[in-house]
């Protein structure tokens, strides 16, 4: 268990706040490592690992325009993601991840290693969008991008 997961999970549970995912490069690790928390079910309503673009479109409403625009992979589309779960799950915030773990991937915006993270919120609509520039194995990427996710979650749920 992550002592940071545990200490959103008291955090979110004192502030009597919600909390969703919409996973892509991270495959729920995200989720995962929030749900090893005991009484993580008083504020982790869901996640949703939507890997392929069709699944963003159809169950996270992402726009296809978007997708066309900006691709698959883009802070839009990240923040689009994360406004997705928070309106399906009906939750406070919402966190989203979409990026190239690599080997293969990339485009002519970001490379592989980018990971596209979102953090939206009620109370504060987008809080949070960045491109983050990785560096490692496919799965260090992924236990990196989830890290670090889940460490912003804290700060600016904190600071809210």
């Amino acid at each position: 268990m992550s002592e940071r997961a545990q200490t959103i999970i008291e955090h979110f549970t004192r502030c009597h706040e919600t909390l969703s995912t919409a996973e892509s490069c991270t495959g729920g690790s995200i989720v995962q490592k929030l749900a090893s928390v005991s009484g993580a079910s008083a504020v982790l309503v869901g996640g949703l690992v939507a890997y392929a673009p069709r699944i963003k479109v159809e169950m996270l409403t992402v726009d296809p325009a978007l997708v066309r625009e900006e691709t698959i992979v883009s802070c839009a589309t990240a923040v689009a993601m994360a406004t997705g779960a928070q309106a399906k799950f009906g939750t406070d915030w919402a966190i989203a991840t979409t990026g190239f773990a690599g080997p293969g991937g990339g485009n002519t915006r970001y490379d592989v290693g980018t990971v596209c993270l979102a953090i939206v919120s009620t109370k504060h609509g987008v809080y949070f969008s960045q491109a983050l520039h990785l560096r490692g194995s496919r799965l260090e990427i992924m236990n990196k991008a989830s890290d670090l996710a889940l460490t912003h979650l804290l700060s600016l749920s904190s600071e809210a």
